[in-house]
């Protein structure tokens, strides 16, 4: 199993701009779920913020 997002959301004014992209990936195995996301923020063109997780979760017989 696989799933996968990508959400974008921006906000301007003038000739000001910020945007957020945050994705998400959901896998799993027999035994666990793994999570994989990002988050990157951006004024313009330049990245101003980034930071991702990674996390395994046991399934507990799901």
């Amino acid at each position: 199993m696989r799933g996968e997002t990508t959400w974008t959301m921006g906000f301007g004014r003038a000739d000001w701009r910020v945007e957020t992209v945050g994705r998400t990936v959901l896998t799993s195995t027999p035994t666990d779920f793994h999570l994989y996301a990002q988050l990157d923020a951006y004024e313009g063109a330049q990245r101003v913020f980034a930071h991702s997780w990674r996390e395994t979760i046991p399934r507990d017989h799901v």
